[in-house]
């Protein structure tokens, strides 16, 4: 009886260690604009595909290239001008492009005295600048700091953020604007009380981008460090992507 008890735990336990070695964690880090609407959709997508995985998505910031690098983030949804840019950091990145990002989007107060005039890159830079860098490369100005520099347009920019924490709660709160390059803003300032959102005209956006590199939005992982699975939640990440950017 003791043998056959002593058996019955030896199989539990090496079924509880092949559960656990079976069970893959996946790191994500991606803009918080893109990535709001994530975490439902993948869960139900990996649960349909009897997909045995977990996944946490944090902030994509300049240090998560260095983090997937390292292997502590899996899979990177990151924006630059260059693929070079990513690339050159070290042999081991891929990146794939996912979406030229090449159209502005405003924020602003919803009663903002810019939404009663007309808008363009030089009634922009007469108010305040909250200037949300997405580039995670080492560049310091964002494109429209880059296109006022250019061109001698006086800018002041109030503060840079590299993620929305804090973005929505300044604006509700000042004169400040900020420019963004995801329409999946709309998605999240529908339910933020007294923000809004619109997107610049295409012939201001061609002003910009005629003399700025259009940044791109690539997803990134390390080839030397691709865990099981990864593949396939990479594809789920970029049809997510393809629905939250239009």
């Amino acid at each position: 009886m003791k043998e056959i008890v002593e058996c019955s735990k030896n199989l539990q336990k090496l079924h509880g260690e092949n559960s656990v070695e079976q069970t893959h964690h996946f790191e994500i880090a991606s803009p918080d604009l893109i990535s709001y609407t994530f975490p439902k959709v993948l869960l139900t997508s990996i649960r349909n595909a009897g997909k045995d995985m977990s996944f946490n998505i944090s902030t994509c910031t300049r240090n998560s290239i260095d983090s997937i690098v390292t292997g502590e983030v899996n899979i990177g949804l990151c924006c630059c001008n260059m693929i070079e840019d990513i690339k050159d950091i070290d042999e081991q990145l891929e990146a794939i492009p996912l979406k030229k990002l090449n159209k502005l989007f405003l924020i602003c107060h919803h009663e903002h005295p810019i939404l009663k005039q007309e808008i363009t890159l030089e009634s922009i830079a007469e108010y305040p600048f909250v200037n949300v860098n997405v580039d995670v490369t080492k560049q310091k100005m964002s494109p429209f700091q880059a296109y006022c520099h250019l061109n001698g347009i006086q800018l002041n920019t109030e503060m840079d953020l590299s993620s929305l924490s804090g973005l929505f709660e300044y604006l509700r709160s000042t004169q400040a604007v900020a420019l963004l390059p995801y329409s999946s803003i709309y998605n999240m300032i529908n339910s933020t009380h007294n923000l809004h959102a619109c997107r610049i005209s295409d012939v201001e956006s061609e002003r910009l981008y005629m003399q700025i590199k259009v940044p791109t939005l690539y997803l990134v992982y390390n080839k030397a460090k691709a865990e099981p699975n990864q593949q396939w939640l990479s594809t789920q990440i970029q049809g997510l992507v393809n629905t939250a950017l239009h």
